[in-house]
């Protein structure tokens, strides 16, 4: 799972096949009675869809959002 942070909060319990990837600045937070199991039994070392050679750069002047 690829999340730009993420809040697990309360009573909450989980399981979790692969792993959980934080690709912002923003803090994965967990509190509370969180229970999480990650089973990464089938996991594979590069999760699909993730280059770790490639750099992405977010530059926000050079997007528009177009009006429906």
């Amino acid at each position: 799972m690829a999340v730009s942070g993420a809040d697990f909060t309360g009573n909450m319990s989980a399981q979790i096949k692969g792993t959980i990837i934080n690709y912002s600045d923003t803090s994965t937070i967990v509190l509370g009675n969180a229970s999480m199991n990650f089973d990464r039994e089938g996991s594979v070392t590069v999760p699909a869809g993730f280059d770790l050679y490639r750099e992405l750069n977010y530059v926000p002047a050079s997007y528009a959002e177009a009006g429906i």
